[in-house]
């Protein structure tokens, strides 16, 4: 290999490694119809379908607020119903 290609190379090298860095365009957060959550979801759909942050749904968590979050396998996950029951109970709360 001649210097002119291994020059070629790390600049190549160079030019993918700062667009793997840099952070991709933030993609707007779709916003889930009751009849299309799964049984069980995710910290960030639950987050996402009550539009809060997930940092959020932690603070409630620790506070004993929110949906009641299950772990299974070390993941945080929330119950369909409990989630929409959380919902139902602040709309009659506001």
């Amino acid at each position: 290999m001649t210097t002119p290609d291994l020059n070629a190379i790390i600049q190549l090298a160079a030019i993918v490694a700062e667009q793997n860095a840099a952070p991709g365009p933030e993609v707007p957060p779709v916003h889930m119809r009751e009849e299309e959550l799964p049984d069980l979801l995710t910290l960030a759909e639950t987050a996402q379908y009550l539009r809060v942050k997930p940092k959020t749904l932690r603070n409630w968590s620790c506070l004993g607020k929110g949906p009641k979050p299950l772990r299974l396998g070390g993941r945080v996950v929330y119950r369909r119903t409990d989630v929409l029951a959380f919902r139902d109970e602040q709309a009659v709360a506001a």
